[in-house]
């Protein structure tokens, strides 16, 4: 063996540390990069940039950010920006967040976990820029702007109080998604900015609009409204120009039940599509509306050794409601399916001693016009299915049980204290009043069943200076049964039209022209364990305290309901029967023990009397009024 050589052992020290160093230099210039964290806070003074590369990626914000003008902040698309709880990033600057559709900006909560949201980004007085294609989470309101105008599009809010709020803005707000807002999707407060072609689901008002204003609303959805409040579109004092829009599904929120002993339970909800109120003027055009629902009535607590508390009414729906607007337009709008709320159970058990009432049910209504002292005008909408809440059920009382609520009207076109109203070429399909609530057990027990809610396709109020209702089709209404109970509840009564004046003496000039009524029938009267409940009166049009004009109108089918029977008793009535021996008993025993069947008016055809057919010619001396509310027929 050779031995080694001393001087040798320092040349292979060195190619050792040459060797080592070229592999470190490898592994440095090959090691993957890592993305930074800034943590920033405080003033920006200079234009600033974040995101400007692939490792500058991340921001969290650990106190309140404020861009102080003229210094302008970019977010670069791909940023992520995470703040603590409560924090801002204010603008008084100039802010451009504009991500891409395939680089988002992310604007979220540093901690997930906490209960307390970040506050959002504000553009404050004079500040400018633009946030778009940016998701936003979990914050108190994604984006506010004060007295400024940022534009605001194709942006995501996943989870909010509110998506985006103006005050004193002309920002448009576009193409944006709204996932949930826990208050309101869109806030404008005194601000004249576009908003259209916006998604917006899971709110408690969709899209608010106060103080005067002239926004323009347009081809927005709107979709799972509900709340104490729930509205699709809601204009308070701002001229509403309202258009496009579909709204589908706003629920009212469920009148809470009662707790403490024999108390009440508390209403249900309003639910409405489009509400305007105290505008300089409204349009509202080319809507489709569908499914509104009022809130059910809470139930009323039993009271062991007293009286049950009553069942909560149902809260009311419409599709459209103007009010308080001095000139008012509804054009060419589709509304369906809306229904009032369920009254609420009253209060009762065993030890119960007297059953509380149900609930009044809500009242459902496509379209209303109310304190229009200009002009109101209601042309060419498309209204289908529309229903009026069922009462609720009274409760039970070991010595007498609760009375069922009355059923909820139900209404096509409703129109109350508008001058010069016009209802032209108007489709209303499909109205049914709501059933009247039954006693308890189901109707067997000893309260009374209630009245079933009326059916009116076309209804003036308080006509001002005049009415036209001109060129309506009008079919299928139908007034709600009355409830069961130990007298049953009266049908409700079915209408196509009616024109009520004033009561000023004006009678003011009212033109019911050309329309077509078909299929109007009055709601059946409720069973009933000692009296039958009357069945509802069906009309065709009803002109009252006005002058009216009546040509061309053609009406056809009109059946009052059906008299309720009374199912108690019969072994007395079969005594009776035989010691009079009248034939007339059976007729006179049957109008006061069962209800009387409601009248049916079919002008220049047909009366129908529920008996028999009563078949008249023709006459232009033929006329149609409405006495002390039953239908008369003169010649």
């Amino acid at each position: 063996m050779r031995p080694l050589d001393s001087r040798s052992a320092p040349r292979s020290i060195a190619l050792v540390l040459v060797l080592l160093g070229v592999a470190w230099g490898v592994l440095v210039l090959t090691a993957p990069s890592v993305a930074a964290t800034h943590y920033v806070r405080g003033l920006i003074t200079v234009d600033t940039v974040w995101g400007n590369d692939a490792n500058d990626t991340t921001y969290v914000v650990m106190r309140d950010v404020t861009v102080r003008a003229p210094a302008k902040l970019t977010i670069q698309p791909g940023t992520t920006v995470k703040f603590d709880p409560g924090t801002h990033l204010f603008v008084n600057g100039s802010l451009v967040a504009d991500g891409t559709s395939s680089k988002l900006i992310t604007f979220g909560p540093n901690n997930t976990a906490s209960v307390f949201p970040w506050a959002g980004v504000q553009f404050n007085s004079s500040s400018s820029g633009s946030v778009s294609w940016s998701t936003f989470d979990r914050a108190d309101r994604a984006v506010t702007a004060l007295s400024s105008s940022p534009s605001l599009h194709d942006n995501t809010v996943i989870q909010a109080g509110i998506g985006f709020a103006l005050l004193s803005s002309g920002s448009d707000v576009s193409h944006n998604t709204i996932r949930r807002a826990a208050a309101f999707g869109i806030y404008m407060n005194a601000s004249s900015g576009t908003v259209d072609g916006n998604v917006i689901n899971g709110t408690a008002v969709a899209i608010d609009v106060e103080r005067p204003s002239t926004p323009r609303i347009s081809t927005n959805t709107i979709t799972n409204v509900s709340g104490a409040f729930a509205v699709g579109i809601l204009i308070s004092g701002a001229t509403a120009d309202v258009s496009s829009n579909v709204i589908t599904g706003v629920q009212g929120a469920r009148g809470a039940n009662a707790i403490v002993p024999g108390a009440d339970g508390q209403n249900g909800a309003i639910a409405l599509g489009i509400y305007v109120t105290g505008a300089p003027s409204a349009s509202v055009v080319g809507n489709t509306i569908g499914t509104i629902v009022g809130g059910r009535g809470g139930d009323g607590a039993a009271k062991s050794g007293g009286s049950g508390g009553r069942g909560g009414n149902g809260g009311a729906a419409a599709g459209i409601v103007v009010a308080a607007t001095p000139d008012a337009l509804v054009q060419a709008n589709t509304v369906t399916g809306v229904s009032g709320g369920r009254g609420g159970t009253g209060g009762g058990n065993v030890t119960t001693t007297v059953g509380g009432r149900g609930g009044d049910a809500g009242t459902a209504i496509a379209v209303e016009i109310a304190l229009a002292s200009v002009l109101g005008q209601v042309e060419r909408n498309q209204i289908t299915v529309v229903s009026g809440g069922v009462g609720g059920s009274g409760g039970h009382g070991v010595a007498t049980d609760g009375n069922g609520g009355v059923g909820g009207d139900a209404n096509g076109v409703f129109l109350i204290s508008v001058a010069q109203s016009n209802t032209t070429s108007n489709t209303i399909q499909v109205l049914r009043g709501g059933l009247g609530g039954n006693t308890s057990s189901n109707g067997a027990g000893t309260g009374f069943g209630a009245s079933g809610g009326g059916a009116t396709g076309i209804e003036a109020l308080s006509v001002i200076r005049s009415a036209v209702f001109d060129s309506n089709t009008i079919s299928t209404l139908t007034g709600g049964d009355g409830g069961r109970g130990v007298r049953g509840g009266h049908g409700g009564n079915a209408t196509a039209a009616v024109a009520l004046g004033n009561n000023d003496a004006s009678f003011n000039a009212t033109a019911l022209t050309a329309n077509g009524v078909q299929a109007v029938t009055g709601g059946a009267g409720g069973i009933g364990g000692l009296f039958g409940g009357n069945g509802g009166s069906a009309a065709g049009l009803a002109p009252i305290l006005v002058t009216p004009t009546l040509a061309s109108n053609s009406i056809a089918t009109l059946q009052g309901g059906k008299g309720g029977d009374a199912v108690g008793h019969h072994r007395r009535l079969r005594r009776e029967r035989m010691v009079l021996g009248r034939l007339d008993f059976r007729r006179h025993e049957r109008g006061r023990r069962c209800g009387s069947t409601g009248s049916g008016f079919l002008r220049g055809r047909r009366l129908h009397s529920g008996k028999r057919d009563v078949h008249v010619a023709p006459d232009d001396r033929q006329r149609d009024v409405l006495v002390r509310g039953q239908l008369r027929f003169l010649r």
